[in-house]
């Protein structure tokens, strides 16, 4: 598998409950976390990893089923406290968004600071006096930094206020059929960023009908369903579809329709997808 990036490692990972695992469920752990690319998907067997993990095969095995069940302690709730789930291929590691996102808020930050200690440094050299130059006179210079203080009070900002970006149809639409209505500002910026056409919205929506049926997303009033920027930023909608059968080829019934509307506020998503391409064929 062809690596593009790498996997900065938290110093977090001391105090999580995933540290206090055996040897052989930690070092699988970490070497899943290298391994992930961008999308937080690890390809490889189960013997492939093993060896990778400096494993044997039984132990790989018994780190995987630990590491894909339910952990009550785990500090992050989203998905029970599982950490990774088999998919085609391999495994993806399931808060990889989450972590991406928070890597490259803390690379922003260190950014910044390297860049302001530079500023402060260039501005104590600039204002060390060059000896070989002649003193200027005290009441010229009182004067003309007098001047440019009057002329700093009148000149008008050139800074453009920070907005947030405009709120497409589109997203407007998406955000009254989306479950957790949490956060709304991230969830703009994220579909900002994505962008999306209407077939890639016409997946998206198909993939929220059967996901609202899940159970982490249908118990306890739905507190397990994700953050809508979490959800798009993860791209969540391609998801492999894990509804019962039975349940799928009942979608289309009565029943189907009337569970769908009230979990959307009266609108289906499938409807909610005709209606925008209705609305993009009129313009």
């Amino acid at each position: 598998m062809s690596m593009t990036g790498y996997t900065k490692l938290f110093a977090s990972i001391v105090t999580s409950t995933v540290w206090r695992e055996p040897d052989h469920v930690r070092l699988v752990w970490v070497t899943m976390l290298a391994l992930a690319d961008k999308y937080g998907v690890v390809e490889a067997s189960v013997p492939g990893l093993a060896d990778m993990a400096r494993v044997d095969v039984k132990q790989c095995r018994e780190a995987l089923r630990r590491l894909m069940e339910p952990d009550e302690d785990s500090r992050t709730q989203e998905y029970n406290g599982c950490r990774i789930e088999a998919v085609d291929g391999g495994w993806r590691l399931l808060n990889h968004a989450k972590y991406r996102h928070k890597m490259s808020a803390d690379e922003r930050r260190e950014y910044d600071r390297i860049r302001k200690a530079e500023q402060r440094r260039a501005k104590v050299s600039h204002d060390v006096p060059d000896l070989s130059q002649p003193v200027p006179d005290k009441s010229t210079e009182s004067t003309q930094a007098e001047a440019e203080a009057d002329t700093d009070k009148i000149k008008p900002s050139c800074r453009a206020p920070r907005s947030s970006p405009a709120e497409p149809t589109s997203f407007a639409q998406f955000w009254a059929v989306y479950p957790n209505r949490k956060g709304k500002q991230a969830a703009l910026r994220a579909w900002t960023r994505l962008n999306p056409d209407a077939d890639l919205i016409g997946v998206m929506a198909s993939a929220l009908v059967w996901q609202c049926a899940q159970p982490q997303w249908t118990k306890d009033g739905g507190q397990f369903v994700p953050m809508c920027s979490t959800w798009l930023n993860g791209r969540r909608w391609e998801d492999e579809m894990v509804l019962p059968q039975t349940r799928l080829d009942a979608r289309h019934s009565d029943d189907w329709w009337e569970t769908c509307k009230a979990k959307h506020d009266g609108r289906c998503a499938s409807r909610y997808v005709h209606e925008l391409k209705m609305q993009r064929e009129e313009t």
